[in-house]
């Protein structure tokens, strides 16, 4: 079991910031991609990154990934 993707946003008050007059809303987020496994049943394999479609016969290592989403409403 593995944490797939984490997002955690916050809405920013436009109105109050005084940027009503440049866009309506205005949304900021933090993004996490495999952030975390869970469970498994030894810590160095992740079963679903085997590809036996290509004839993997080892496993790389789990790609993760954060990001930052800056949303904008005008």
């Amino acid at each position: 079991m593995k944490l797939q993707e984490l997002s955690i946003g916050y809405h920013l008050p436009v109105a109050k910031m005084g940027l009503q007059k440049v866009c309506k809303d205005l949304t900021v987020s933090l993004i996490a991609r495999k952030p975390l496994l869970l469970w498994s049943e030894d810590k160095m394999f992740d079963p679903s990154e085997i590809s036996p479609t290509f004839g993997e016969n080892g496993q790389f290592p789990s790609v993760r990934g954060v990001g930052m989403n800056i949303r904008v409403t005008f």
